[in-house]
């Protein structure tokens, strides 16, 4: 049903779809402030991890690069893979 709302809306309807739905998934994912942690092995924190998307990173191994340290345990690298697309989505929609 999602997919048919999205398809019949205009462009700012769905960068309104977008957005909304990425607030919604980072509501769902937020334990606190914004000290949530996606490494816990390096301690990365999800603010870390968008700021280094942000600068341009479009892999975890760039994201690891920009803090220095490398995967241990791999457990986080879905939630940065995860992070970028969401990333790559918004900048999509708000192209359109």
């Amino acid at each position: 049903m999602h997919a048919r709302i999205v398809a019949q809306s205009g462009p700012c309807e769905r960068l309104a779809i977008a957005l909304f739905a990425v607030i919604c998934r980072v509501i769902r994912n937020r334990s606190g402030p914004a000290l949530l942690y996606v490494c816990n092995c390096n301690g990365i924190r999800e603010r870390q991890v968008h700021a280094a998307i942000e600068a341009g990173a479009c892999r975890p191994r760039d994201i690891f690069a920009a803090h220095d340290c490398q995967a241990q345990c791999a457990k986080c690298v879905c939630d940065m893979r995860r992070m970028i697309q969401d990333q790559r989505e918004a900048y999509a929609m708000a192209a359109e």
